[in-house]
């Protein structure tokens, strides 16, 4: 029996949620909170397979909530908010990097047509990442497991000259990842940053916002058509797969609404098949195993590849079955990268 907390100050979200998850026969709700300081008291005195953690409550909101559980007794929690927004977004964006594994929209009530779809996307969520095994990584110096460590090697001269684009996939635990990275990196260069992590609908505006308040390159959200600029992030739209060709046009295509998840190895192809050699990709936390293959084959190429370490990864997926399949020409934690890639493209540091 999966054993959830429910945190939420409203009393018809805490018992729509409720009624939701004792719906399942593998799971039940045995404690609530209504508010950030109870749901840090309740985790200390019980245990918990999984939480849903509502964002906006009074007296502890939830990202404080979220960093004093992942700090002390961590546990898988899902954030499940009321609004997409884009102020909501970017407070989402806070409590994943903060070590929340994943976001959701609050069901619709029993009486709407969406109803069923949503509850089943919400059982099956918290049944995934109940199985999720956390450590105690997640505190104020939030950093300091991701330090940068010995100075990996460069690799050796490439001949055609200088990568042409970064890719970076994520998933699982990919915000706090790709804040240690963007917070970093400064290229000087006419390279473009795309980026492809997991995330629910309506919720891919806000990681775009989210990382504009600490990259120091400009993020925006990727739009069908347009051309990719030198020096730029762009993030994939949640529910559509997104492209690049050899100039650097966008694509954006969408995908059915059953698929929950934007595919990171559709891009990487595109990737491969556009720049073959000339790329460097990144595929960071995540689970399953989306853009490991395709990374080998961008390995197989020619071309650069960074696989996230174990010990500072959420999950290690994703970038455990590239390193697996030798699909990794670099193993490294995030705080490395910036540095590693400043030394091939070269940085204004």
């Amino acid at each position: 029996m999966i054993k959830v907390l429910v945190v939420d100050d409203s009393a018809s979200g805490r018992e729509l949620l409720t009624y939701i998850i004792n719906s399942s026969p593998e799971m039940r709700v045995t404690a609530v909170a209504v508010n950030g300081r109870e749901a840090v008291q309740i985790v200390q005195n019980q245990n918990f397979d999984a939480v849903t953690m509502d964002i906006h409550m009074p007296v502890m909101d939830g990202i404080e909530a979220i960093t004093s559980i992942m700090s002390s007794n961590p546990v898988p929690i899902i954030i499940v908010s009321e609004s997409a927004g884009a102020k909501e977004g970017s407070r989402v964006l806070e409590a994943m990097s903060a070590g929340a594994l994943a976001v959701m929209r609050r069901p619709a009530g029993p009486g709407s047509a969406e109803h069923a779809e949503q509850a089943r996307e919400l059982i099956q969520a918290i049944k995934t990442f109940s199985e999720v095994k956390l450590v105690k990584r997640w505190r104020p110096e939030k950093y300091a497991y991701g330090a940068a460590t010995q100075p990996q090697p460069l690799p050796a001269p490439r001949t055609a000259g200088k990568p042409k684009i970064i890719a970076i996939g994520s998933s699982t635990g990919g915000p706090e990842a790709l804040q240690i990275i963007l917070s970093k990196i400064d290229i000087d260069t006419s390279v473009p940053v795309f980026i492809v992590q997991h995330i629910s609908r309506g919720f891919s505006q806000g990681l775009a916002d989210w990382i504009g308040t600490f990259s120091k390159l400009p993020a925006r959200l990727a739009r069908d058509g347009e051309q990719a600029a030198a020096g730029r992030v762009y993030v994939a739209p949640a529910g559509f797969n997104m492209g690049v060709d050899s100039r650097l046009r966008i694509s954006v295509v969408e995908i059915p609404a059953e698929i929950n998840c934007h595919s990171i190895g559709y891009f990487f192809n595109s990737v491969l098949e556009s720049f073959g050699r000339d790329c460097v990709a990144v595929l960071l936390t995540g689970m399953g195993r989306d853009g490991a293959r395709e990374l080998k084959n961008i390995k197989d190429a020619g071309g650069l590849t960074i696989a996230q370490d174990e010990k500072s990864s959420v999950v290690w997926g994703m970038p455990g079955e590239a390193v697996k399949i030798g699909g990794a020409s670099y193993v490294m934690p995030p705080a490395d990268i910036p540095g590693f890639l400043a030394g091939i493209l070269g940085s204004k540091e």
